[in-house]
């Protein structure tokens, strides 16, 4: 400290001294049995705070004077210390503590969309609604405070569901890793019926899902329906029928994007 006397290092040098004191305390209220140290023109010493939280130290009056808590792991001291000369008595050298905020990570990866990144993923801690977004894999995190309750929820995406539907952390007290979300594509369907034919019922429909090929068969009315994810290119064609000329040739569907009905076929007699 500026203000050290060189070479003296006798505490009781001054005609006259100073008498200083002040209470720790946490939420619980007075904290006993913490150590004080005290540091008087460059040399440090210690007392300890009685069962009331109060500590009392004398020094010179005059003094270059330091006062602080001693060393406490995960607990932060307000203020951090009182720097200053003592020229008259004191009774105010409070000092609070607290535990050091814990804070726990917790992430996951959302998959099954056609582009992951910039999804959104929805939270609660205690209560309190925020969001956290994906990265170019996919993956999120975000932070929650020791103890603190926290649902995840994934973001709504057209034409996709998500599993799980959340995820619920009571009372956390660890990183929490694979909060992960798989979306799947909705099941769109696309239905009409086949005209014109002197028998409509087990009349072939093809089609081809994402360029993959399928065939489905009308009923007994001449109705089909073709079940595909939201999102796909389907291409649904009739099939060729003796003796008999159809319109429309197919129905193409480059992104299906929810159910469509009435994609009828009419054959015509040649």
């Amino acid at each position: 400290m500026s203000c050290c006397w060189g070479n003296n290092s006798n505490f009781g040098c001054c005609d006259s001294t100073v008498t200083l004191s002040g209470v720790v305390s946490n939420a619980a209220g007075p904290a006993s049995g913490i150590a004080i140290q005290y540091t008087v023109n460059c040399r440090t010493r210690t007392v300890t705070t009685g069962a009331d939280g109060r500590f009392t130290i004398v020094v010179p009056r005059g003094a270059c004077v330091q006062v602080s808590v001693g060393a406490l792991v995960g607990v932060t001291v307000t203020p951090a210390s009182y720097s200053f000369t003592a020229c008259s008595d004191r009774t105010d050298l409070n000092f609070t503590l607290a535990p050091v905020a814990t804070t726990f990570t917790v992430s996951g990866t959302v998959s099954g969309l056609p582009n992951v990144s910039g999804i959104a993923v929805n939270y609660s801690i205690n209560g309190m609604l925020a969001s956290a977004t994906t990265d170019a894999g996919g993956n999120f995190s975000f932070n929650a405070p020791s103890g603190a309750n926290v649902v995840i929820l994934p973001s709504s995406q057209a034409g996709f569901s998500a599993a799980p539907t959340n995820y619920a952390i009571m009372g956390i007290s660890a990183n929490t890793m694979n909060q992960n979300f798989t979306y799947t594509a909705n099941t769109i369907s696309v239905s009409g019926a086949v005209s014109g034919l002197p028998n409509v019922s087990g009349i072939v429909v093809n089609y081809t899902v994402g360029g993959v090929a399928a065939s489905t068969a009308t009923n007994a009315s001449g109705n089909y329906v073709i079940n595909a994810p939201f999102g796909s290119n389907v291409v649904v064609t009739p099939s060729s029928q003796v003796g008999f000329t159809v319109l429309p040739t197919n129905y193409t569907f480059p992104i299906l994007m929810g159910d469509m009905a009435n994609q009828n076929f009419a054959y015509t007699a040649v």
